[in-house]
């Protein structure tokens, strides 16, 4: 059972939704390190953690490899 969480930081474990495999329709839900490594840099303790989502669309910089595969759900609710 998932424990209610009201923060979870970049590199920190939280449940995902995600296909099993790119060419399954089949749904798994699993916990994963969250975050984007930034490309210039070589630490994985440097994530990215926002995005204007017009740079996302248009495959700008970094997000360009991750408009077509490697994406998820990650389940969360705000106040």
């Amino acid at each position: 059972m998932l424990q209610p969480r009201y923060n979870i930081a970049p590199n920190s474990q939280a449940p995902v939704i995600r296909r099993g495999n790119a060419f399954s329709p089949d749904l798994q839900m699993q916990t994963l390190r969250w975050g984007i490594p930034y490309s210039k840099l070589h630490s994985k303790s440097q994530q990215a953690c926002n995005a204007r989502s017009e740079n996302i669309v248009e495959g700008a910089g970094m997000w360009n490899k991750y408009r077509s595969s490697n994406r998820c759900v990650v389940d969360s609710q705000g106040t």
